[in-house]
């Protein structure tokens, strides 16, 4: 082997046995000084579900309707995602406009 490299593995060996003294002598080491907490002592959030005020205020209802978007009638100014329906209890399946297409 040439002579840098025998450099090389001297100057890591001392790395390495420096970080070896600093980790043995530190007296930081002991998990004792860690807080032992419950569950549920808000380390993972206050997560709770939205009131449906909140979600009127979040976000923006707007009527499903397939069959006047086609046509190119009554489009809805909104853009973004569809989160959800709202479903009719009573409306069977031949009452309602948008699957009869």
């Amino acid at each position: 082997m040439s002579n840098d490299t025998w450099t090389l593995i001297l100057l890591l060996a001392a790395v390495f046995g420096a970080l070896a003294a600093i980790a043995a002598f530190s007296s930081r080491g002991s998990l004792d000084s860690i807080k032992s907490k419950d569950v549920g002592d808000g380390q993972h959030g206050t997560a709770r579900w939205a009131t449906p005020t909140e979600v009127r205020k979040t976000f923006r209802s707007v009527p499903f309707q397939p069959a006047l978007w086609r046509k190119g009638e009554q489009l809805p100014d909104a853009q973004g995602l569809v989160l959800g329906c709202e479903v009719y209890v009573d409306a069977t399946y031949e009452d309602r406009a948008d699957f009869t297409e």
